[in-house]
């Protein structure tokens, strides 16, 4: 008795015996079926996780591709070849495609750049700009960046954003009326105003 594991065309010799004892052969040709397997759906799961798949359901691991792809996790499948469900003999080669996760990138210096030439920085680093806050400030001139998060220099993936603190100038301030009271109150009065003591005419 001999059995065949592998699909393929075989030729089989038999003996033959009659009833006075006379033996013969004959061959005989066999086709043996490939078994057939349903691919498993591997997207999304780890290299190691979606190998295993493949060699648990008595098929072969084929080509493993990586590129980089910011919707799945670095390692993670991201598609295979052919599709899951899809029946093919036993052995076959499935072959996947990994991500690298995504790009990642340097964010650049925008600080003390004015609004527009620093949302132009961002956009040429393949970054993004996030939200954009406006306050005073008295030392940084209107329309000119305070500062920036995340800071220059961090790495961060491709397309994320980058949140602007822009500068309003220096706060308005209203003069205090200080006339018909004394050099000592009006003087406080400026200062508490956020003003300076100019020249003081006696």
């Amino acid at each position: 008795t001999h059995v065949y594991t592998l699909a393929g065309d075989y030729t089989v010799t038999l003996t033959v015996t009659d009833s006075k004892g006379a033996k013969g052969t004959q061959n005989k040709s066999l086709t043996i079926a490939p078994i057939m397997i349903t691919i498993p759906d591997l997207a999304g799961m780890s290299q190691a996780d979606a190998e295993n798949g493949i060699t648990s359901a008595t098929l072969a691991v084929g080509s493993i591709t990586t590129v980089h792809n910011a919707g799945v996790p670095a390692g993670h499948v991201i598609s295979q070849d052919p599709a899951a469900g899809t029946v093919i003999p036993e052995g076959t080669s499935v072959n996947l495609v990994v991500s690298l996760g995504p790009v990642m990138v340097t964010v650049p210096d925008v600080t003390a750049m004015n609004k527009t030439d620093a949302q132009g920085t961002i956009a040429a680093a393949n970054l993004t700009v996030g939200t954009v806050t406006n306050t005073y400030h008295d030392t940084i001139a209107a329309d000119r960046v305070i500062s920036q998060a995340p800071a220059a220099g961090t790495i961060i993936a491709e397309g994320s954003h980058v949140d602007l603190v822009i500068s309003l100038g220096p706060q308005p301030v209203t003069v205090p009326a200080v006339t018909g009271i004394s050099q000592t109150q009006a003087e406080a009065a400026v200062t508490t105003g956020r003003l300076a003591v100019g020249t003081v005419t006696t």
